[in-house]
């Protein structure tokens, strides 16, 4: 589906931004600047559950990774969640973007029409690298597993 079709703005009173409804296919479809004004929260991170399975007879550097999810605070839910590995930037350990975002975003152009799921994607990640969230996940990290 190339054209966004039913997608009648109505004003959200609460937020103040113009809301669009869920196409047929699950996406929300919006501009890329339209997403840029929607405050996202963060809704959880966490650690994934893969332990080494194999015991090592000599030193390896272990990876600590996870997933994070954020969304709006207004109907309809945009749901933006991506993977991450922590790492040791200036002496701190944050954690940093692996993989591409997941997410019920479609970004159309300015005629409406789909701008595709890989330019969509790569559209997520600048977003994503814009948002101060690497310090919200270790900040949760640390309280969800007891630092």
């Amino acid at each position: 589906m190339n054209r966004s079709t039913n997608q009648s703005w109505k004003q959200d009173s609460s937020a103040g931004i113009n809301m669009l409804p869920v196409s047929i296919d699950g996406y929300i479809r919006l501009s890329f600047a339209k997403l840029q004004a929607i405050s996202l929260v963060h809704l959880i991170s966490g650690l994934d559950g893969n332990p080494p399975t194999v015991t090592p007879s000599a030193a390896i550097a272990t990876e600590i990774t996870g997933y994070t999810e954020w969304v709006n605070t207004s109907i309809p839910t945009i749901t933006i969640g991506w993977d991450w590995q922590m790492n040791a930037v200036h002496n701190h350990i944050l954690p940093r973007r692996i993989n591409e975002p997941r997410s019920n975003i479609m970004l159309i152009d300015s005629t409406g029409r789909d701008i595709g799921p890989m330019k969509t994607m790569i559209m997520l990640e600048a977003l994503i690298d814009e948002l101060d969230w690497p310090i919200v996940v270790r900040n949760h990290i640390d309280i969800r597993y007891g630092k």
